[in-house]
């Protein structure tokens, strides 16, 4: 909980240290993140530490942007995680599932391409390579559920 890691948690920069990776996930639905079982981070970090870091991250000059509240760190983190990206409908990638050719049985066919969350996320995307390919930072603060 360094100042650091709250900041770029906040601005959607947090890198993972790998030994936290899940090698699989499971998504629990429907009612999303009210189960507990889509809260993977939930009782990670005790409430009143998060509380208190936040506060000292705030009172060291840090501004955050969207984490205001020990739930909103939950959250934030949360949509981070495989399960918690999917039920946010958060900046999940796996949902290009590509086009099955015009040889599969049309009973078991994938016709369109992606799912409607990866194109209504496709302008967020197209911005991000743009600013980089202008020399630019993009701002990852947006773009999460939280």
């Amino acid at each position: 909980l360094t100042d650091r890691n709250i900041y770029d948690l906040d601005h959607g920069r947090l890198v993972v240290d790998e030994k936290f990776l899940a090698k699989s996930a499971v998504s629990v639905a429907p009612v999303g993140l009210s189960r507990s079982q889509n809260n993977i981070v939930y009782g990670l970090v005790d409430d009143a530490d998060i509380d208190k870091s936040l506060k000292d991250c705030v009172a060291s000059g840090n501004t955050l942007a969207t984490i205001k509240s020990v739930a909103g760190f939950n959250l934030r983190l949360n949509e981070m995680s495989c399960t918690g990206c999917h039920q946010t409908h958060g900046i999940a990638g796996f949902h290009y599932t590509g086009a099955d050719p015009a040889s599969e049985p049309r009973r078991n066919a994938v016709f369109v391409p992606g799912s409607a969350v990866f194109f209504a996320d496709l302008p967020r995307r197209r911005a991000i390579v743009e600013e980089f390919a202008a020399g630019g930072h993009p701002d990852f603060t947006r773009g999460f559920a939280a």
